[in-house]
């Protein structure tokens, strides 16, 4: 799965919440119902800190994933790009 699965439009996210329904969810709440089934606590983390990663090439660097999405400056386009930059960088570098 793919996290623009999750973060399929600006209907399918959210700020102020982690989840505010079953079909909406900030960018953390995403990376979580993404790696929900995922038992392994080392490729948890690597996706976390993926995620961090391009954050900080977004401009977001040492900003908590929250912080980020919760900025009321935060655009869905902005959340869109990490979304596509995550998921390409996901199948490039498995």
């Amino acid at each position: 799965m793919k996290l623009a699965e999750i973060l399929s439009g600006p209907e399918t996210w959210c700020q102020g919440s982690l989840h505010t329904t079953d079909t909406q969810h900030c960018l953390m709440g995403a990376l979580d119902e993404l790696l929900r089934d995922e038992p392994r606590e080392a490729v948890r983390l690597r996706e976390w800190r993926r995620l961090a990663a391009l954050l900080g090439r977004a401009g977001g660097a040492g900003q908590h994933i929250l912080t980020w999405n919760d900025d009321p400056r935060r655009t869905w386009e902005d959340v869109a790009a990490v979304v596509e930059a995550f998921d390409r960088d996901r199948l490039l570098n498995p």
